[in-house]
């Protein structure tokens, strides 16, 4: 088995499609680019029954690399960072197909015709392996008012999921999520939540909501009350 690894600023390569028996791809870097997606796409295709790693962190249309018909079941890490999703039939593979998928990051901006949380919803079930999950989700100007609620449902009642960490720079919905969500997840060990803004409220409705068998608690924000630094 072996490992690959794309990274830099701008890509030029050709022929990478001929590389096989991977077990760990990664691409970190580069402009959108056809090329680079092209080339993407071909080496998945040719390394789906080996793969066990997969993290692209660049700004790439996920629609482009990820084919509705992918063979993701042999998947165990999935990171996408810096992802642009245009609509939800690549998010439809990925719940649908990467049935041993243990550890996955979500960091993703949705474009302005995709509703997320109807993606929560609708695979809520899916995943049953996971253990470790971060969501940082940019809606941009959608106003998904739903995805808090949605997001709960899809992390309620995990009890192999220890790790959770939930983002947005410009909203709430991750506080709102663990409120829902509550003493559903159980088995959860730690959690990190990252918002624009940090307020006493929100923190004391989310602590009360937290399961007994949280051990860590990690919170970030750019602005924070004043009632929170004294």
């Amino acid at each position: 088995m072996l490992n690959s690894a794309f990274s830099g600023e701008k890509f030029e390569g050709l022929g990478t499609q001929k590389i096989k028996n991977l077990s760990s791809f990664e691409v970190d870097g580069f402009k959108d680019s056809r090329n680079l997606q092209e080339e993407i796409s071909g080496i998945l295709r040719g390394n789906y029954a080996s793969l066990r790693v997969l993290e692209l962190r660049a700004r790439l249309s996920l629609g482009a690399i990820l084919h509705p018909e992918a063979p993701l079941e042999n998947l165990q890490h999935i990171c996408l960072s810096s992802i642009k999703i245009l609509d939800r039939n690549p998010l439809d593979a990925l719940f649908t197909r990467a049935t041993r998928l243990r550890s996955l990051i979500l960091d993703i901006s949705i474009g302005p015709n995709l509703a997320v949380s109807a993606v929560f919803i609708y695979h809520f079930k899916a995943l049953p392996l996971l253990e470790y999950l971060t969501l940082s989700i940019d809606c941009g100007v959608n106003f998904d008012f739903g995805l808090y609620n949605a997001v709960a449902r899809f992390i309620s009642n995990r009890p192999k999921l220890t790790r959770l960490r939930l983002e947005d720079a410009g909203g709430e919905w991750p506080w709102q999520t663990i409120e829902v969500a509550g003493e559903s997840l159980a088995g959860l060990e730690v959690l990190r939540v990252d918002t624009r803004r940090l307020m006493v409220e929100r923190i004391e409705d989310a602590i009360y909501a937290l399961p007994k068998t949280l051990q860590v608690v990690y919170l970030a924000a750019s602005e924070m009350e004043s009632d929170l630094v004294r």
